[in-house]
């Protein structure tokens, strides 16, 4: 790993972003491994020059599972918006809508050496709010791409909508919570169940012990007291289109909407 490859790599994405015009796979130089891919997502903050504000963090599989391998991004706060949403159909390509739980730290995780525990992550937290993470990808073959390139890309967010944020109940029973999903064309999800991860608080202390480790324009900040973090789609990746609405409903703790006009 030279730190020029890295640099390179992240001037290209932050180019993509701005410009509105997705990349090809590059064919020079890719990250190997989650050390190169974190490099990249830090090399690419530090070129936006803004703040973070929020952090998507996901896993394939729930915390017991042999091998499990979560993964994390930032998310800036230019890309954080409040529920209802509207946005401009001609500024977006792939119209991603993905429904999720979102919590906010109500309290600093700094960073240390002994690892956080998931009840020291629930006690962090001041709120949860239903959200829509709005998927768009600065890589013009995602997602039939290079998968440390798509998490070096900030795993492909594009925004993130948050609804009005309420307690956090003292018993989280995600097996059985119900979620709603409408498109515009009038598709709609509505299941039970369905996070991936088994459960969000987890995930949560696994960020913070990840960020611990994080060096460059993430070294030494840890998770912040307002910082938002998105747990993972309940529904998957579905896709809306220009000039419609999309809501997505966990009922008991409320909705979130976003409109492309």
């Amino acid at each position: 790993m030279t730190q020029a490859n890295i640099d390179a790599l992240a001037r290209r994405l932050v180019e993509a972003r701005r410009s509105s015009t997705p990349m090809a796979t590059p064919t020079d130089w890719l990250p190997g491994d989650a050390a190169e891919t974190y490099a990249v997502q830090e090399a690419v903050i530090a070129l936006l020059g803004e703040p973070v504000a929020a952090w998507k963090v996901g896993a394939p599989a729930p915390a017991d599972t042999p091998g499990v391998a979560p993964n994390c991004a930032p998310i800036m706060k230019s890309q954080v918006l409040a529920s209802p949403a509207r946005l401009a159909s001609s500024d977006h390509r792939l119209f991603g809508v993905e429904s999720e739980l979102a919590f906010r730290l109500g309290s600093d995780m700094r960073p240390r050496e002994t690892p956080y525990t998931r009840d020291e992550a629930l006690a962090a937290l001041d709120g949860v709010a239903v959200a829509i993470e709005e998927v768009e990808s600065r890589l013009s073959d995602w997602p039939d791409t290079d998968a440390n390139l798509i998490l070096a890309d900030c795993q492909g967010n594009g925004l993130l909508i948050v609804g009005e944020f309420g307690p956090i109940p003292a018993n989280l029973d995600c097996a059985n919570q119900r979620v709603i999903q409408k498109l515009g064309g009038g598709e709609t999800t509505d299941k039970i169940g369905g996070l991936a991860s088994g459960e969000p608080i987890w995930l949560i202390a696994w960020l913070a012990n990840q960020l611990s480790g994080r060096s460059g324009s993430l070294s030494g900040r840890g998770l912040k007291a307002g910082d938002i973090v998105t747990t993972g789609s309940w529904t998957g990746v579905n896709f809306a289109a220009a000039n419609t609405r999309s809501t997505a409903e966990f009922p008991g703790f409320g909705s979130a909407e976003v409109v492309f006009e």
